[in-house]
């Protein structure tokens, strides 16, 4: 009938992956005063850091066919749906079912990242006005991804570099305005840059663990510079209690994006030529004394985020929302302390808007994750001297996690209701 379930073996497999890190870090920081004269100092901090990090990286794909090598089942299995009836020892025992490797040379990858970074920084007021912090950062990295091209047989491998070298110094300088006593607004401008992690350099698939999408990384990356500008009102009424209003904007060059192969079975990455992302956030916190042993608390706040990047997707330039950047944050926190009992009660909901999730190519519409909301309570109980028992559910309404393209589902799923029990004990 038209609503019969077709099994096929070739969609059926198992990946094994075997990922091993090796990391070595090291930093010096000091700090040193200078008196200018009686009323005004700068405080100078400076220092270096260094980190060297490498990655072995190896996946065993595992396939099913037929005794033949076909990937149609045998009329012997019509009308079963349950995978484990299909491919499961007594089968492959009888050559019902056989195993071949799916494995190639590219599912194999090593890499290395060295950094070595330096800065500069001086802080000091201007009367009682105004403070102010001055500094660079210097630094020097080197990613290197070594894998094989996907064409690439077991007896032909062909070998493919990535690289991504650079070298820069980041300014930034922030500043403070005292307006009054409890009013305070904070300007600030730095440099940064994002660059390509291991995987999404490396010519090798990946399953994501929690989507279940194929990811293939893409050897000519290269890193995006950003530029960043913030500014922040703060009123505080109290010592713990305040209320604050900022605009923030992010100028990118190459940003590095996730884009939709055309099929929709694959994700890869790509630099679009330029980005901007800019927003504004309101941000409060409020404390309730409700009598001589319950205290609340009440912290949130709302970001409104616009974004575009201008990306080229088969040989035509594009301008779409920033992927993984949703259109509105919510975050939201209720509190309760029961100061005598030793218990304290929190409530958290989040809850992240529209999100763009990969560009799709061929003039398809994007891959969107529709807007979504999580609940989560956490409960401790000091129970002696510092000793605490823990609980946190989370995820209580276990919304759905709905990916639409054109509005159609493209994928949904639900990461299902967590419940965790642990002991704190201070040393």
């Amino acid at each position: 009938s038209a609503d019969e379930l077709v099994l096929f073996l070739g969609t059926a497999d198992r990946n094994y992956t075997e990922l091993t890190d090796d990391n070595t870090d090291f930093s010096l920081d000091f700090n040193t005063q200078f008196n200018l004269n009686d009323e005004n100092t700068v405080e100078v901090k400076y220092g270096l850091s260094s980190f060297s990090r490498s990655r072995e990286a190896e996946t065993l794909r595992i396939g099913y066919s037929d005794i033949n090598g076909g990937t149609n089942l045998s009329s012997s299995f019509d009308g079963v749906t349950d995978i484990d009836e299909i491919i499961n020892e007594e089968n492959i025992n009888n050559q019902l079912i056989a195993i071949r490797s799916e494995t190639n040379p590219s599912d194999a990858y090593e890499a290395t990242w060295d950094l070595t970074a330096y800065y500069l920084m001086g802080e000091f007021f201007l009367g009682d006005w105004s403070k102010w912090l001055v500094g660079a950062r210097a630094e020097d990295s080197k990613l290197v991804v070594d894998t094989f091209t996907t064409g690439s047989t077991v007896f032909a491998p062909v070998a493919i570099k990535a690289e991504v070298d650079d070298s820069d110094i980041f300014p930034s300088l922030n500043s403070t305005l005292f307006l009054t006593e409890e009013l305070q607004l904070r300007l600030g401008y730095y440099q940064t840059k994002n660059r390509p992690d291991f995987r999404e350099l490396a010519n090798a698939s990946f399953v994501d663990p929690e989507d279940g999408d194929v990811i293939k990384g893409n050897p000519d990356l290269v890193s995006a510079l950003v530029d960043n500008y913030d500014a922040r009102i703060e009123w505080y009424f109290s010592d713990t209690e305040s209320v604050s209003f900022s605009y923030f904007n992010k100028s990118f060059d190459k940003p590095i994006e996730r884009t939709l192969v055309t099929g929709g079975s694959l994700i890869t990455f790509e630099n679009a030529e330029s980005g901007d992302l800019s927003g504004f956030e309101l941000d409060f916190k409020k404390e309730f004394e409700l009598n001589g042993n319950l205290s609340a608390f009440l912290n949130g706040n709302y970001t409104m985020i616009e974004s575009e990047v201008q990306l080229v997707v088969d040989t035509v330039a594009r301008n779409t929302e920033m992927q993984g950047q949703p259109d509105s944050l919510i975050n939201l926190q209720i509190g309760l302390d029961d100061l005598e009992g030793g218990r304290e009660y929190t409530i958290v909901y989040n809850h992240q808007g529209e999100t763009m999730y990969a560009v799709a190519e061929q003039g398809l519409p994007n891959v969107v994750k529709e807007p979504r909301g999580e609940l989560n309570l956490n409960f401790s109980q000091e129970i002696d001297s510092g000793i605490k028992v823990k609980a946190k559910l989370k995820n209580i309404t276990d919304e759905a996690i709905s990916l639409t393209q054109g509005g159609n589902i493209y994928r949904e799923y639900k990461k299902g209701f967590e419940v965790s029990v642990g002991l704190s004990i201070p040393l």
